[in-house]
Order: C-alpha cells, then structure tokens, then sequence
C-alpha cells in the first residue's frame, strides 16, 4: 500500500490516462492485473494504485519505488519485453491512451491523526511484538502492543481501535476472554489471530476489508487421517489456493516449505500433507489470493498445543 511520508525519499512516477467511461474499470482491472503479477518481483517497488476520476474518462496511476534507479530498472529486466507487451495489450483492449506521465517526491505531509487505521497487538514475546510494530508504523498505522495478556482488555478500550490482533501463545482460552471484553466495548472491531511471520499481511490485508466481508473460502480446518493429515474446505469462488507448513524455530531449514499450490474452483477441497511435514511442523499456512489466511498448529510428539 501506498505509504506517503515527509521522511521516505521514494520515487513516485504519476501517469494519467484516458479511456471511455464504459471502459474505465476494465482497464485499471486489467492493468492491475498485470503490475500484481508481474512488478512484485521487482527490487524497489513498493506500491502501485489506481485512481479512477469520477466521469468514467480519466484514470492515475500513482506508483512508488525505493528510487527512480530501481524504476528505470525494471524496464531493463529480461522479461521487460513480455511486460511491456502485456500492458500495452490491456491499454489497446481497453482504447486507453496515456496523457501525461511525471515524477516526484513527497515534500510536506498533513495527517489527521483521528482518521489514521488504528492497531492494537497484544503477544508474548517482546522482541516479535516490537518487531511487527515497527513495520505496521513505517506503513502508515497507529499502533499499539502489549505482552499483558491478562489485564490487556482492563488497560485498552476497544473503542480506539479498528483491529486488534492476538499472537500465536494468546490461542484459546485468553485470546477468548479478551475478544469477548473488548466485544461488550466496541462491537466493530475486528480480530486477528496472527502468525508472527506474516502477522503484518494479516493485519494488512483484514484492514483492507473487502475480503472478509466477501470471502473466497469457507469451513476450513485440518483432520488427521493415519499419519497425514487432510485440509478441507469449501470454496465459494475460483481463487489461488497456496498452502505452506512452517517449521519449528529450532528445526533444521528451511523456516518455511510450500506443500500445495493450486486454482481452485468453488465446491468442496481436499488436500492430504503427507506424514513427512509433521516431525518439524509448527503452524499450516493455507493463503488465498495473497489476501486471506487461515492458520492451524500442527500437534507433533516434539511440540504439543
């Protein structure tokens, strides 16, 4: 997401184009598309958004990079042809036409501090916590920690927050207790149980909302079945299905391996993690689209819940 700051030197490239209005949607969705796919790869870039003006004729494009070496690189990549192909498809598709493309900085910057997406975190382990902190600041949240799980819901009103996360040792019990204290004080906030290692995609992604009032799975959860173990769920839209175990902080490497990757279509899914993940595992991972998560711990003899 886009992190405007006095004191980030990014390079912002702002291109303006034209399209019919009837036009306008498919085109930032087709663009889009393609910058998702394929400019994450890219070292420096941080973000890229679609402004769409309201007569339907105009759309921006407002992207930000590390600095405008990294920009000019991309475009000096091996696959830049295919790039470059990809999206001059979608703007004839489309009869776009860029207008206008400019460079800049971010100079001077004037936040409402009321209106800023509000984080509370509550964990165990203060080097994890401060460390999540510090990233969910640099984008641009208000945040909050405590590793005072027990009194946490009697030192913060739920009412100044959006989101409050639980870390991976709240599960249960005492992550419970709190959603149900901070519930009686703010009935809109949102929950998250995160995983340390993605705890700010999480956050990130729940803010983002659209996803979790329109999700593209449902009924997920993990059966034993013999030594392996079964995922299943139903999917209620075609959707990137990604699922990954990570492994035990003191296992040997790698801290992280991809089990299963798939398109799936909406009906019921199935997937069997064979017995081998078990020995080191520490939590399941299944991701849809980049943006939805669903954890399960994995019960081994080295590591009980």
């Amino acid at each position: 997401m886009p992190k405007i700051d006095k004191n980030n030197r990014f390079f912002i490239p702002i291109i303006e184009f034209e399209v019919a209005p009837e036009q306008q949607q498919a085109f930032i969705d087709g663009i889009a598309d393609e910058v998702e796919r394929r400019f994450k790869r890219y070292a420096g870039f941080i973000s890229a958004s679609f402004h769409a003006s309201e007569d339907g004729r105009r759309v921006i494009n407002y992207a930000q990079w590390l600095s405008k070496e990294d920009w000019a690189a991309s475009g000096r990549t091996s696959d830049d042809d295919e790039t470059t192909a990809a999206i001059l498809k979608v703007i004839k598709r489309c009869g776009a036409k860029q207008l206008e493309a400019h460079f800049f900085r971010v100079d001077r910057v004037i936040e409402n501090a009321a209106q800023l997406r509000r984080v509370l975190i509550v964990g165990k382990l203060p080097e994890v916590l401060r460390g999540i902190m510090e990233q969910l600041d640099a984008l641009g949240f208000a945040v909050q920690g405590s590793t005072d799980g027990e009194h946490a819901a009697d030192r913060f009103d739920a009412r100044d927050f959006d989101l409050i996360a639980f870390g991976g040792a709240l599960f249960g019990s005492v992550s419970d207790r709190l959603r149900l204290k901070f519930s009686q004080q703010n009935p809109a906030v949102e929950f998250v149980d995160a995983f340390a290692p993605i705890a700010v995609r999480q956050i990130v992604s729940a803010l983002e909302g659209e996803h979790t009032q329109q999700p593209h799975v449902t009924d997920f959860h993990v059966v034993e079945d013999g030594l392996d173990s079964l995922v299943q769920a139903r999917i209620l839209k075609p959707c990137t299905v990604q699922i990954e175990v990570y492994r035990l902080p003191d296992a040997p490497p790698p801290e992280v391996e991809l089990v299963d990757q798939l398109e799936a279509i909406p009906g019921s899914m199935k997937r069997r993690i064979d017995a081998r993940y078990r020995p080191h595992g520490h939590m399941l991972v299944m991701t849809v689209n980049d943006r939805e998560y669903y954890l399960h711990r994995i019960q081994t003899p080295q590591f009980v819940q």
